[in-house]
């Protein structure tokens, strides 16, 4: 249906996705970048105050916005960095699957790295420390993150990438390896 490849990326928040994917469409021509955080205009601070009625609706006009951005844009690919588990209040609420398959991705790229390294991240770049997960919390919520990649791949038979994002993030190789 579309001329555009869609390359949906995902990992926990401050695992590097949104630099990683920003720089490799700065370096690419014909690959456009968005951010489903940006594109729904949330900060930080205020998603936590949202339901989860409210997070899900989100999740809905998110994918009217890439919809929109897919049809519009002259780019050969999209690349969208987002979250498969969003976070609501203290609870997290994986993104149900059939969003996902409403933005007919082309393929899916999930950043991992050691929970040391995202809490280094996030407390480095100034979360605040009750929004930073310690250790166990940020292991299980990538772990829960992670597993709700795998399951859509599973389920949409779309080919994932896994990335190692502890120290450098080789975006270029896991999009070759895509397409």
């Amino acid at each position: 249906m579309f001329g555009t490849k869609l390359l949906m990326v995902f990992g926990v928040s401050g695992i590097g996705k949104t630099t990683a994917c920003a720089e490799y469409a700065r370096r690419n021509e014909h690959v456009e970048h968005l951010s489903a955080s940006r594109l729904l205009c949330l900060e930080r601070s205020s998603a936590t105050g949202r339901s989860e009625d409210e997070a899900l609706l989100d999740q809905h006009k998110l994918v009217e916005l890439v919809l929109q951005a897919r049809a519009t844009t002259a780019a050969d690919v999209l690349l969208l960095d987002a979250h498969s588990v969003v976070l609501v209040g203290d609870r997290q609420l994986t993104v149900p699957v059939d969003i996902i398959a409403s933005m007919e991705p082309s393929g899916l790229i999930f950043f991992k790295a050691d929970p040391e390294v995202v809490v280094r991240r996030r407390s480095s770049r100034g979360d605040q420390i009750t929004d930073v997960p310690d250790l166990v919390g940020m292991k299980q919520l990538q772990s829960v993150a992670l597993r709700a990649v795998e399951e859509y791949s599973r389920i949409l038979r779309c080919p994932l990438s896994i990335v190692k994002a502890d120290h450098s993030i080789d975006l270029a190789a896991a999009i070759e390896n895509l397409l």
